[in-house]
């Protein structure tokens, strides 16, 4: 049967899917694609045996669906077989035939050889996945339609979701709040193929238990069952995620404490600085030329066998404590450390932290403390206080006069004697537990037995150290105070006995009267008991009282208040007026409520507070109380004063500068905290020794706030240090200028500026531009701080300072000292301007160091003195060479001529020629000793 159409079957032709023509057990018409699948022509087509085509597994199949067909029933609208291509090849098919008319199959083929390859390696890898994911020690899921489609055991064990509940969930349910819609969108996009960035990132999630954890997810792309999908690989880092945040603070708290220290700290790792706080640029070397420096570079050659045994056993795991070894500067000079060093691990590697405090001011304060020691002692022996110092055997090592006077003993018959000799044990243990450091000082009453004396000893007790800790006992003689306590003990132990249980007075309100009172009650009233009973409340109470009485009264028998205490003033029989503290509370008696209570008299205690707060008032130590936010609820005159202000209700921002205040409040909450006194040095335009002491007030927490001025002190102790710089800078310099010039920035804080008279020639070093002031200090001479109030005068002019238009230190200030450089002769004037008064003993030791410098101005210009003389003696020798040199040749010719002539002329030029040359002679001799004094002056 023929194809009528030749356009048809052209068009047949061009279409990819093959198509066929089938009837009676015979092809009769295939297009090229069936061509092209089966590797057969179209008129090979013709005789082919279909069954031959076929593959023999899928023949069977075939001719089950054709009597299917034919029978008319339903068979699948497709199916897939095999065939043999002509070249023996095999591919698979899928085709869908369908029964016309005459038993006429029409049926299309399709070619899904390659199809089938696909998807036999796509169940082989989904086999090979998931025998991976189901082991996997990562978590793995695949979310498609925003919705989890695989999840592995691993998944499962993190969250604490089933599989089956993972079904049903949304692939961002998990994630923390604030990154859920991040993870939304982003994970939409990769359903849909799109390439987003970056593709591995921390996500924090939520348990089924509600646990926060932190994951380290890597997302990808994929496709599932054919369709775009997200693909994720998880693991849990919230184990790292703490160890990185507990490093982090651990870091953040060395450095915040290394940063904050007083002290400087060094990490040294194989001999190298690696790390250097601020501190340790005392050195003169700024911490970037400390890191890599070899630590051996900082140490004189004498004590690097010290340092290398430290570090050595600080690397071996030895503890490191109080080694003394010196330091040179970045400028050569030399300083004093007090080293303590430990092994740590740093950066993964062994390492040594060493604390170092710098103590060179403290080794040159020693040689002055020693040789203040007696003055000291004279303080020591002349307070009436009890002093010893004891040792860790419990041996009197020291001891003051009054303690001599105590025990009736000589000096050496004290000194060595155990403490026990005048104590029992029990205190023995006490002072060893103190030496030690186990107990902290505290205030004791002992009983000691001095020559059969019982003695009632009232010490305190300090750890001080001499080389060793000893144990610094301060006490006083209460024998006398505890004699008086045990009679009042004994008295009131009488008087207990005499009155109804209770040394206040007691009362019963019932119906509005008073049903009992207690003698004390009556005492205070100035009543017989019997007169009081039946009274009102009111009969006693004071006119301004009665209403506040009879409120409370009614609140506590309502049940409104349990309890109140409150003060009031009472009257007496006799018309007086006291204050007392009432407590009363509600009771049920006879059925009926009452108020039972009690009431104290304190009109003395009144009196007393009256008093405290005169000497509070009028005491010249700042004194305030504040509470535990800083702010000032009270405060004596002193402190008003030393304010400037009334400082009552503002906080310590509103009364000094934000770094001062968040000092102080840091003080007082560590002093709250700790229930301990917390003692400090603060400055704020001075320097101020503060002391908070926790106070328990009805009201809630407090502070009392004792404040000293040691403004002073603290200058002494900056002025030491300053003169200290300025001796060092005379010893190594050899210039004057460069001495001059580097002093007076030593005393920039003074606005130093020196006349300097050198050869004749004055020359200014400073800002001092006014002539007035140079005519009247150039040369040594007194001049009085009154001097500068009005200005200088000069002879035939009238004009002051105060009218002066030129910047000048004397209208700054209002002190100027001024320091004569003078010794033997004078090299000029030491002008210092301060705007406060000189403490006490500076004016001493700036003098003191006014000589000092200009010793050392003399011995440089005595050393330039010598030099001269040295370059003088040079020139003479030169000279004494030359006319040696310049006499002999002449008079060897003269002599020569004398010998070749005999007459007694010739005798007389060799007689002379002979007393030239014993001058020349001697002319050597005084060369000779003109060379040793060279020499001399050159050494």
């Amino acid at each position: 049967m023929a194809i009528p159409h030749l356009d048809f079957e052209r068009i047949l032709d061009n279409v990819r899917a093959g198509i066929y023509i089938f009837k009676d057990g015979k092809f009769i018409y295939v297009n090229k694609t069936i061509e092209e699948i089966s590797g057969y022509s179209k008129h090979e087509f013709s005789d082919l045996d279909p069954f031959l085509l076929l593959h023999p597994r899928d023949r069977e199949r075939i001719s089950e669906y054709s009597e299917m067909a034919f029978r008319g029933e339903n068979p699948p609208d497709e199916l897939e077989l095999r065939i043999i291509r002509k070249d023996g090849s095999m591919r698979w098919i899928a085709f869908r035939p369908v029964v016309l008319e005459n038993r006429l199959i029409l049926g299309t083929v399709f070619d899904i050889t390659e199809m089938k390859e696909v998807k036999k390696r796509l169940e082989e890898s989904e086999k090979v996945f998931r025998v991976l994911a189901e082991n996997a020690i990562s978590g793995i899921f695949i979310f498609q339609d925003d919705k989890f489609v695989y999840v592995n055991p691993i998944v499962e064990r993190l969250t604490g979701y089933k599989r089956e509940e993972f079904l049903k969930m949304n692939f961002w349910d998990l994630v923390h709040p604030e990154m859920k819609e991040t993870v939304k969108e982003r994970g939409r996009k990769r359903q849909k193929g799109e390439r987003v960035e970056p593709s591995v990132y921390e996500i924090p999630y939520l348990t089924k238990q509600g646990e926060l954890r932190w994951g380290i997810f890597s997302f990808s792309s994929t496709v599932y069952k054919g369709r775009p999908a997200g693909f994720c690989i998880v693991n849990d880092i919230t184990e790292n995620k703490l160890l990185e945040k507990r490093l982090k603070e651990s870091e953040e708290r060395f450095r915040e404490f290394s940063e904050e220290s007083l002290q400087g700290i060094l990490v040294i790792q194989d001999g190298k600085i690696v790390y250097s706080n601020k501190v340790m640029e005392v050195t003169g070397y700024k911490r970037d030329e400390l890191i890599g420096k070899r630590l051996v570079e900082l140490i004189p050659k004498k004590f690097r066998k010290v340092a290398n045994k430290a570090y050595t056993d600080a690397m071996n795991g030895k503890k490191v404590t109080n080694v003394e070894l010196k330091y040179i500067t970045k400028g050569g000079d030399e300083g004093w450390a007090l080293v303590n060093a430990v092994k740590i691990n740093y950066n993964g590697k062994k390492a040594v932290l060493s604390n170092i405090i710098d103590i060179t001011e403290r080794k040159r304060l020693e040689m002055q403390i020693k040789k203040s020691e007696e003055k000291f002692r004279n303080l020591w022996n002349s307070v009436e206080d009890i002093v010893v110092v004891i040792d860790a055997e419990g041996r009197i090592r020291e001891c003051n006069r009054k303690a001599l006077e105590v025990s009736g003993l000589k000096r050496e018959e004290l000194i060595g004697k155990r403490i026990s000799d005048f104590v029992s044990g029990e205190w023995i243990e006490r002072i060893k537990e103190l030496i030690k450091g186990e107990k902290g000082p505290e205030r004791v009453e002992v009983l000691a037995s001095i020559d059969g004396k019982k003695l009632w000893i009232e010490a305190t007790a300090n750890i001080i150290y001499d080389g060793e800790p000893l144990l610094h006992v301060i006490g006083r003689d209460i024998t006398e105070r505890k004699r008086m306590e045990e009679v009042l003990k004994e008295s009131e132990n009488k008087f207990r006995s005499l009155v109804e249980r209770s040394v206040a007075g007691v009362y019963l309100i019932q119906d509005g009267v008073l049903k009992y009172v207690n003698p004390k009650l009556a005492e205070i009233c100035g009543f017989e008991a019997e007169e009081l009973i039946n009274k009102k409340v009111t009969h006693v109470i004071h006119p301004d009282y009665r209403e506040l009485v009879e409120n409370n009264i009614r609140k506590r028998l309502s049940g409104e208040s349990v309890a109140i205490n409150y003060t009031l003033k009472i009257m007496t029989k006799d018309g007086g007026v006291r204050d007392v503290e009432a407590y009363g509370s509600r009771a049920v008696i006879g059925g009926k409520p009452a108020i039972i209570g009690t009431l104290i008299d304190v009109t003395e205690l009144r009196k007393s507070e009256e008093k405290y707060r005169k000497i509070f008032s009028n005491s010249s130590v700042l004194i305030a109380i504040v509470n535990e936010f800083g702010i000032v609820v009270d405060c004596n005159p002193a402190m008003e004063r030393s304010v400037g202000r009334n400082p009552i209700g503002k906080s310590f921002f509103d009364l000094f500068p934000k770094e001062v205040a968040e000092r102080r409040l840091k003080h007082l909450r560590q002093a709250l905290e700790s229930n301990r006194n917390v003692s400090f040095i603060d400055n704020n335009d001075g320097y101020f020794y503060t002391t908070f002491i926790p106070l328990e007030l009805p009201e809630g927490k407090f502070c009392l706030a004792m404040v000293e001025d040691v403004t002073d002190l603290m200058n002494l102790n900056m002025l030491l240090k300053t003169i200290n710089e300025i001796s060092n800078i005379i010893v190594h310099e050899t210039d004057c200028e460069t001495i001059l010039r580097r002093i007076r920035k030593k005393l920039s804080n003074y606005q130093c500026q020196i006349i300097w008279r050198k050869g004749g020639r004055v020359k200014v070093l400073g800002d001092v531009n006014c002539d007035k002031l140079r005519l009247s200090i150039s040369y040594p001479v007194e001049i009085t701080t009154e001097l500068f109030m009005n200005g200088f005068r000069v002879e035939g002019e009238e004009k002051l300072c105060m009218d002066c238009e030129k910047a000048c230190p004397v209208k700054e200030n209002s002190h100027i000292i001024i320091l004569p450089l003078f010794d033997t002769v004078s090299y000029g004037t030491l002008i210092l301007f301060k705007k406060e008064k000189p403490f006490e003993n500076e004016l001493e030791m700036l003098k003191t160091m006014a000589n000092d410098i200009a010793f050392a101005l003399r011995s440089l210009e005595l050393a330039e003195q010598k030099r001269k003389a040295y370059r003088q003696i040079n020139k003479n020798i030169e000279y004494f060479a030359y006319l040696l040199d310049a006499i002999r040749n002449p008079l060897m010719v003269i002599a020569g001529l004398a010998e070749i002539d005999d007459s007694e002329n010739s005798k007389l030029i060799l007689e002379q020629v002979e007393r030239i040359d014993e001058i020349i002679r001697n002319l050597d001799k005084g060369w000779i000793e003109t060379e040793e004094v060279r020499n001399y002056l050159n050494h």
